[in-house]
């Protein structure tokens, strides 16, 4: 019940400690935090694959665009990923809840920008929005910068090969 204390209203919700309800609204907010989703994508995938392990799909930029929706974890598999455009990440994760682009484990993933022209725009990679971590992957021949981080709390662990200046 209610309870008026000066010009501010308290609940008293002694009454749910040790019920039910607060046992399955503990556990709601345990498992909402654990859960995550996670998006495969593989040189080999196809785009109108789920994104699963099995069934991954085949570009970033339409792993980025399905983030939006739901997910937090981007793997990429083994492989050359060739991109003619600068990836962007659509969407911001918190502080407690980081999106990650990052190899799948012990595999090397390369993202080739071979297709892009020579351009102070062209970056490989433009990291903008926030709380994201890149691990495990190596950029090459950006028509500039391989990657531009200009969001806040990113975390890189990336190996930039191949960046030289094309005529």
């Amino acid at each position: 019940m209610p309870h008026e204390a000066s010009n501010y209203f308290v609940l008293d919700a002694s009454f749910l400690i040790g019920s039910t309800l607060m046992k399955k609204f503990i556990l709601l907010l345990f498992l909402s935090s654990i859960i995550s989703s996670q998006i495969y994508i593989s040189p080999n995938g196809n785009d109108t694959n789920i994104g699963s392990i099995s069934l991954p799909l085949q570009t970033i930029k339409k792993a980025f665009d399905k983030i939006k929706i739901s997910g937090d974890t981007i793997y990429l598999r083994e492989g050359t990923y060739s991109q003619s455009i600068t990836l962007e990440p659509p969407i911001s994760g918190d502080s407690i809840n980081y999106k990650f682009l990052i190899a799948y484990y012990n595999e090397k993933p390369i993202i080739d920008f071979s297709g892009q022209s020579y351009s102070s725009s062209n970056r490989g990679i433009k990291l903008t929005k926030n709380y994201w971590h890149l691990k495990g992957i190596e950029i090459k021949n950006a028509g500039d910068n391989g990657i531009h981080i200009s969001g806040n709390y990113n975390i890189n662990n990336i190996k930039l090969l191949d960046l030289t200046l094309k005529k």
